[in-house]
């Protein structure tokens, strides 16, 4: 979305204005007065303008636009669909959406995605379909040319479970997180013949069942099946069957690039490296004190996701490939080393760092802080996306040395994060960033930093360099309204509120 990312992009203006029309429609055709009357004329208007919407966005949207601003238009409108679902107009409402989803969605549609990219985790990109996903789900089959269909995380607001699809034979890349079952990848292995990705993580309900279908994509590239029910057993027959499948599909197939899995074995790690050594991407999580050493043979790999271990199964690894590394997350990871991923992996560009210890002293960071202060050297220099949910000093010194952030999403159980976000405004002025999310992750008791009073005006802000003090600016208005909350919580007590 680089063009329509450009504030002062005449575009970009257009189509913020056509998203905020649209939402300001969906709202007035569910809440106002006139259209609560039991005679049928509130469904003919609401047919009648959808109609005459949809007419104009299929004369006047440019093909070139169709995917940027049909994810714009699906975000705004969950979230105003949102803010009424559980007031007295929710009955109509679910029969207006249908009609509003049906004149946005235009038939030149290529990529439908709930994610901006589910590399990152739930917390950055929201649930962003969660009162759409049913209605968008069964207009599938009107999209002849759709060939990127991405289900992030849906929150789940009734009983229903999914086990049919009607998309066209054109897709290549299909991912649903967390509610995918087997019925529904048996849907789509015979449906779907030219998949080349496929990610179906975090999804209980997918079991050894699925590995049949999963060995029937013959240009199949990418395989994420981290957390499901997949067994043990399992995971090894897929294993031997994909490695089979490279072989005798040589003359056709793709080469394998991307792997995701759960409860990894040394021996399947072993596999792994020596079978797919084209891999790009791997998203591992091992069954025990694994060694990541074999993964030295992949020379290829740039992007890294890694979950539950000790830092020093990964050591090695980094050691020899980190210069390769554009992206990696460590999740769960303890006792890590900061300063050596710095000097290990100078090319990121993505980092994630979640949950976990250090082994860093804090006597150490205050250190390195003081020192990069004065010399002005440069260490995690190419990172231009940032997640933290890790303690607060290690915190202050990613913020403060990454100079060229542009995505930076902080979550901190810190008291005091007003005072760690000017502590680190010394050190770097994030004169490039685009967005940013800055809170705590408090959950019991405590402090709770509100880090959106709106939608706009923190988490998901998209702005000018120049207009830098703006955002700081709105960021001390979301600390008052956290003061004013603290006071108002002395007298009424309340409880604890997360917010976010």
């Amino acid at each position: 979305m680089a063009l329509l990312s450009r504030p002062e992009c005449l575009i970009s203006l257009a189509v913020e204005a056509l998203v905020t029309y649209v939402s300001d429609l969906l709202l007035r055709l569910v809440t106002f007065p006139q259209y609560t009357a039991t005679d049928n004329r509130k469904q003919r208007y609401v047919e009648q303008t959808c109609r005459r919407l949809q007419e104009e966005m299929y004369s006047t949207l440019p093909s070139s636009l169709v995917n940027e601003v049909t994810a714009k238009l699906l975000y705004c409108i969950n979230k105003t669909y949102s803010d009424v679902y559980y007031s007295v107009y929710r009955q109509w409402g679910d029969e207006v959406l249908p009609m509003v989803l049906s004149a946005i969605l235009h038939p030149a549609l290529t990529r439908l995605e709930s994610v901006e990219d589910l590399s990152h985790t739930v917390e950055c990109h929201e649930f962003m379909w969660d009162r759409l996903f049913l209605n968008i789900h069964g207009m599938i089959h009107g999209f002849p040319n759709l060939k990127v269909l991405k289900y992030g995380y849906i929150r789940r607001t009734e009983e229903w479970t999914i086990s049919d699809i009607n998309v066209s034979e054109n897709l290549e890349h299909f991912w649903f997180l967390e509610l995918c079952n087997d019925k529904f990848l048996e849907n789509v292995a015979a449906k779907c013949h030219r998949l080349k990705s496929i990610d179906v993580s975090n999804s209980s309900n997918v079991t050894d069942q699925s590995i049949q279908h999963f060995l029937k994509f013959e240009h199949l590239e990418g395989l994420n099946i981290s957390f499901t029910g997949i067994s043990e057993c399992g995971l090894a027959r897929l294993m031997a069957g994909l490695s089979q499948a490279k072989v005798c599909h040589s003359g056709c197939r793709t080469t394998f690039r991307s792997f995701g899995s759960n409860q990894i074995t040394s021996f399947q790690i072993d596999t792994l490296a020596s079978e797919f050594q084209n891999l790009t991407t791997v998203s591992l999580c091992p069954k025990d004190e694994s060694s990541f050493s074999p993964l030295k043979k992949l020379k290829h790999l740039s992007r890294m996701t890694l979950s539950s271990m000790e830092f020093d199964q990964v050591e090695d690894l980094l050691f020899t490939i980190g210069t390769q590394l554009v992206f990696l997350e460590l999740h769960y990871v303890y006792n890590v080393k900061i300063s050596f991923i710095g000097e290990m992996c100078p090319s990121v560009r993505c980092f994630h760092l979640t949950s976990g210890s250090f082994l860093d002293t804090e006597a150490e960071f205050g250190f390195l802080l003081e020192s990069r202060h004065r010399s002005c050297s440069a260490v995690f220099s190419s990172v231009v996306c940032l997640y933290l949910d890790f303690p607060r000093i290690c915190t202050e010194y990613l913020v403060s040395e990454c100079k060229q952030l542009r995505k930076l999403y902080v979550r901190t159980g810190s008291r005091s994060a007003r005072q760690l976000l000017e502590s680190v405004l010394q050190r770097n002025q994030l004169t490039q960033l685009e967005k940013y999310h800055w809170g705590t992750c408090t959950k019991t008791g405590g402090d709770v930093i509100v880090s959106r009073p709106t939608e706009e005006s923190v988490c998901v802000s998209v702005v000018d360099p120049f207009q830098r003090s703006k955002i700081l600016l709105r960021t001390e208005e979301v600390f008052l309204f956290r003061d004013q909350q603290d006071s108002s919580t002395d007298t009424a007590n309340p409880g604890p509120r997360d917010l976010h």
